[in-house]
């Protein structure tokens, strides 16, 4: 009927108009986000050295391991030290996770 094509037609509206105003509060916090971190010090350099530590602390893990187990989390990402403390260490109450697939279990 008409009435049921102009409500659809006016929802259809409405959700372009609330996805038009999500995309740019999306945009807003995306670009405050980027400036605090600028502003704390994240550079385009430091987060590609950071994300090689990354890279290199997983294949460590995998030499050590050498059971197909995936470290994953924070520290994994090389930010567990960094969110914590600043002197190196790791907290007392940090841990690591380890993922573990196995062949054939289905999780789904």
């Amino acid at each position: 009927s008409p009435e049921v094509r102009e409500a659809a037609a006016h929802g259809l509206d409405s959700g372009r108009h609330r996805l038009s105003d999500d995309s740019q509060q999306d945009r807003r916090l995306s670009e405050e986000l980027h400036r605090l971190l600028r502003k704390a010090g994240f550079t385009e350099h430091r987060v590609k050295r950071q994300q090689r530590l990354a890279d290199w602390l997983q294949g460590v893990a995998r030499v050590l391991t050498q059971d197909k187990r995936m470290m994953t989390g924070s520290y994994a990402e090389g930010w567990a030290n960094s969110l914590v403390q600043v002197n190196g260490r790791t907290a007392a109450d940090s841990d690591i996770d380890w993922t573990v697939l196995v062949d054939g279990q289905e999780f789904h």
